[in-house]
C-alpha cells in the first residue's frame, strides 16, 4: 500500500540493512555519472550502466536476493549477456580494434 499510517522511529529499526543503501547507491551513481560522462563519452557511460544493470539483474535472480523470487540464469541469459559485454566491448574498445587491424 502506498498510504500508511506514520513510520515511527522502531518500524525505522526493524528494517533490513539493505534497505537503506538506495540513497548511498543513488547518490554514487549520479556523481560517478557526472564524474565520468566527460572522460568516457555518453555512449560508453550508458552502456557500461545498461551492461551493469544487466548483469546485477542477472544476480539478483540467480541467487534471489533482496527477497525477489529465485529464477536460474538459463544458457541462453547467458547468451545474451555475452552479446551485451561483447556490445560493450565494441563500443569502448572499437575504433582502436579497427585501427590496429588496418596497419
Amino acid at each position: 500500500p502506498v498510504l500508511r499510517e506514520q513510520s515511527t522511529r522502531d518500524s525505522v529499526a526493524v528494517q533490513p540493512p539493505w534497505k537503506f543503501a538506495g540513497g548511498f547507491l543513488g547518490a554514487a551513481f549520479v556523481f560517478g555519472t557526472v564524474f565520468l560522462a566527460p572522460r568516457i563519452g555518453l555512449l560508453s557511460l550508458i552502456v557500461l550502466v545498461i551492461a551493469g544493470q544487466l548483469l546485477t539483474s542477472m544476480a539478483i535472480d540467480h541467487f534471489g536476493l533482496i527477497n525477489m523470487a529465485t529464477r536460474k540464469v538459463s544458457n541462453v541469459r547467458i547468451a545474451g549477456a555475452c552479446v551485451v559485454a561483447l556490445g560493450v566491448a565494441i563500443t569502448l574498445f572499437g575504433e582502436r580494434i579497427v585501427a590496429s587491424l588496418s596497419r
